[in-house]
């Protein structure tokens, strides 16, 4: 959690530049946006849009597993966590742990007996391979049978999905703003509600400090993992998906209050995480409740497998309601299938900046181009011969994904436009006033104290990090069997040399030099005034040569 909230104070700033300058008050898209820091980073805007699409693709996919659980929920709750011949039957059949299953198996057998079918076996004596249900279950939702080489079910739910967008992206731009809005909002009220039945669960405050102190490893601050995965979360709860890099506040009139609904944003996502741990505590508590080493029987199990099979099984053997789970799940469901969206606010701007005329022609066009990109990428998620490639492809171009934006907010915002131009276009559109709230004022001051103070304190623990992390891989083939290591590396040589190397061949071509190459454009607000700037202090040093 504290690295998190490092991560997070490190982006506000860039949010809320983009947003509030780069959005709203330029009035482009994402594109046209990078271009007008040089025509260097334009490059940066497409590839976000492409990795966008795989995001796109990626959530619509991974959206029909969810959907299945549901009906098995609303169906037969209980078959889902239970340890039955079925849900061992796969290709490598391996003995079943359940907090339903195993607490009969026990209170009849004793404690050296797990499932395997629907037989309690020993395995005092044995070594045996235990997976939780959790697992069972989600890989089933997520496989394909053996009998079967192609998933036609999935394949039409992409089909009704793509019918969807389609319908969504011929309208207008504020249909899309609503979805967004809905899906946020019925999220965030199931998942407050969700409160009352993982309170019941709990026991005590007490259990569950001592569940937190069981959770938590210290041997995790060693690990590139954890770093990655609080920038993860600190993306997201910055609001980077569907606020700033979409630029989704320039189609809002110049002097709306995105700067508030952006703080608002963060507020509520930082919220969440907080709410997420005590979930996660009440979780372990309940569990270990029924089942002492249930933290150990539940190794591996994280994310969809999480929700699919842990959540599930704690709720039905603690007997609350499923109606909780269904309504949860749901919003889950929401949340992913809506992924949609942020590919298609670029695509709305994209449009707009670029579409002289017959701009909805255009975009209706777009639309189906890009639902039936999504159908044809999809599709072959459901092709046995391709479907575990699909996966890991577009785990990679997920990770690059978080590489490249963080990395085109460090190379735009600190190195290139600087925090001392933001504090400058800042002050010109927002004046101070006397007695005005500092949440609600864009320059007070004490927003550029904790820009400055908390990326220096973050170095000083990473600096100390990182040379532990660095003596755990003594050997390079081991840093380089990592897969983010290569994901990183592959990242890096798409975009220098075939970008920049593209872009530079043209430029040094057409005999316009490189001076320009990564040089504000005039299409920038602040265009005027840094160019003036630099002419200013171009004049000092040569008064001071002569």
């Amino acid at each position: 959690m504290v690295i998190y909230w490092f991560m997070l104070f490190v982006l506000v700033c860039p949010v809320l530049h983009m947003e509030l300058f780069v959005g709203q008050w330029c009035q482009s898209g994402i594109v046209k946006t990078m271009r007008s820091y040089g025509k260097g980073f334009e490059f940066i805007g497409i590839i976000i849009m492409i990795l966008l699409f795989f995001r796109a693709a990626v959530g619509i996919h991974y959206s029909y597993p969810i959907a299945k659980h549901i009906f098995n929920l609303i169906d037969e709750p209980e078959a889902t966590v239970t340890c039955t011949l079925n849900t061992t039957s796969l290709k490598f059949a391996r003995y079943c742990v359940s907090l339903v299953n195993d607490m009969k198996c026990k209170k009849d057998k004793g404690s050296g007996f797990i499932y395997y079918g629907t037989r309690c076996t020993d395995n005092t004596n044995q070594i045996i391979t235990v997976t939780s249900i959790a697992g069972f279950y989600a890989e089933g939702l997520r496989s394909i049978e053996p009998p079967t080489e192609y998933d036609v079910q999935r394949l039409l739910y992409i089909f009704v999905i793509c019918l969807v967008i389609v319908a969504i992206g011929v309208t207008r731009f504020t249909v899309v703003r609503y979805v967004v809005a809905i899906v946020f909002a019925f999220y965030s009220v199931i998942f407050l509600a969700m409160v009352i039945p993982f309170f019941s669960m709990s026991d005590s405050i007490s259990s569950m400090m001592h569940s937190l102190l069981i959770a938590t490893t210290p041997e995790s601050l060693f690990e590139f993992k954890t770093y990655f995965y609080a920038l993860l979360h600190a993306i997201k709860s910055g609001g980077l998906g569907l606020s700033a890099f979409l630029c989704a506040s320039s189609f809002r009139s110049r002097g709306a209050n995105s700067f508030l609904m952006t703080y608002m944003t963060i507020l509520v996502n930082v919220l969440f995480g907080l709410i997420s741990v005590f979930y996660f505590l009440c979780i372990i508590n309940a569990a270990n409740h029924n089942v002492p080493m249930f933290s150990k029987h539940s190794d591996g199990v994280e994310g969809f497998d999480f929700i699919f099979g842990t959540l599930t099984e704690i709720f039905i053997a603690r007997e609350k309601s499923v109606a909780w789970l269904i309504l949860y799940n749901f919003a889950v469901y929401l949340t992913s299938v809506s992924a949609f969206c942020g590919c298609l606010i670029s695509l709305y701007g994209f449009v707009r900046d670029h579409a002289q005329n017959d701009r909805r022609l255009w975009m209706s066009f777009t639309t189906v181009i890009y639902a039936l990109a999504i159908f044809v990428y999809s599709s072959l998620g459901g092709w046995v011969e391709t479907a575990e490639e699909w996966r890991r492809i577009s785990r990679h171009m997920f990770t690059m994904s978080i590489y490249i934006i963080v990395a085109s907010m460090v190379v735009v915002f600190i190195h290139i436009y600087g925090a001392r131009e933001y504090i400058i276009d800042l002050c010109e559109v927002f004046v101070l006033e006397e007695g005005q709230s500092p949440v609600r004022s864009a320059t007070n001051s004490w927003q550029f104290a904790v820009f400055n103070v908390v990326p220096f304190l973050y170095l000083i623990i990473q600096a100390n990090v990182m040379p532990a992390t660095l003596r755990q891989h003594s050997r390079l083939e081991n840093v380089w069997s990592d897969s983010l290591t290569k994901v990183v590396i592959n990242a890096l040589g798409i975009i220098v040399v075939i970008s920049f190397g593209w872009r530079l061949y043209n430029n040094v071509k057409d005999d316009k030099g490189l001076s320009s190459f990564f040089t504000i454009t005039p299409e920038h607000i602040s265009y005027k005034r840094i160019s003036s700037g630099w002419k200013t202090s171009r004049k000092s040093k040569d008064a001071e040569d002569t």
